[in-house]
């Protein structure tokens, strides 16, 4: 659901697969069974590759997830396939220092 430009949009959309796995207790199939669990190597590099997503988010909007819900950030603008990640740029957010 996110926008055709946004930096991070390819890079999740790898990792639609675990969408089965969020939603198996709350929708289960035909006759109560679960999915097969994925292999563990690919849960591996699921794990990594969204730790490198929450550190380029949380490097983009200024934000540090150790930080109180009531620091905010930064930056708010969308992350912008034309954006250097630094804020400001074409989101029009404001430039960090």
């Amino acid at each position: 659901m996110l926008d055709s430009d946004n930096l991070l949009r390819e890079r999740l959309k790898q990792l639609s697969f675990l969408t089965a796995y969020a939603t198996s207790y709350r929708y289960p199939r035909e006759g109560g069974r679960l999915p097969h669990p994925p292999d563990w190597s690919r849960i591996d590099v699921a794990t990594s590759a969204l730790s490198d997503l929450i550190d380029e988010a949380c490097k983009h909007f200024g934000v540090a997830v150790d930080a109180a819900e009531s620091v905010p950030a930064r930056n708010v603008a969308p992350m912008k396939a034309s954006d250097d990640g630094a804020g400001g740029g074409a989101s029009g957010g404001p430039k960090l220092r």
